[in-house]
C-alpha cells in the first residue's frame, strides 16, 4: 500500500509502536549519558589545570628564599611532571569525546539499518 510521506510516521507507530519509545529513547539515553560522563572528564581535567596555574601564580620569589634549592628543584619537577600528565589527559579526552561521537554515530546507522531492513521485511511480505 503506497503511504505519504507525511502519513508514515504515525502509521509507523502505529504498527510498531516501541519504535517511537524504544530505539530512539535508548539511543538517547545513551548519548545523554555519555555526553554527562565526558562533561564531568573535561571538568576534572580544567580542575586539575587551575591548580596547576594556582600553585604556578602563588610561587613567588620571597617563598623561593625559604626553600632550599634542592627542595625547589623537587617542586618544580614535581610541577613540571603534573603539568605534562595534565596535558596528556587533554589529549586523551579529545581522542575520547571523538571516539564516542563515532560510536554513536555507528549506533544510530545500525538502528536506522535495522528499522530499514523491519520495513523492508513488512513491505516484501505484503
Amino acid at each position: 500500500r503506497c503511504v505519504r510521506l507525511e502519513e508514515f510516521e504515525t502509521l509507523a507507530q502505529c504498527v510498531k509502536p516501541e519504535l517511537a519509545g524504544g530505539k530512539r529513547q535508548d539511543l538517547e539515553r545513551t548519548r545523554e549519558a555519555v555526553v554527562e560522563t565526558l562533561e564531568a572528564l573535561i571538568a576534572a581535567v580544567r580542575k586539575g589545570m587551575d591548580k596547576v596555574n594556582l600553585r604556578r601564580s602563588t610561587s613567588s620569589f620571597a617563598q623561593s628564599r625559604t626553600r632550599s634549592l634542592a627542595q625547589e628543584k623537587i617542586e618544580t619537577k614535581e610541577r613540571l611532571r603534573m603539568e605534562q600528565i595534565l596535558h596528556e589527559d587533554e589529549m586523551s579526552l579529545s581522542s575520547c569525546i571523538r571516539l564516542a561521537d563515532c560510536m554513536l554515530q555507528a549506533n544510530l546507522v545500525t538502528s536506522i539499518t535495522c528499522t530499514a531492513e523491519d520495513l523492508y521485511q513488512r513491505v516484501d511480505a505484503a
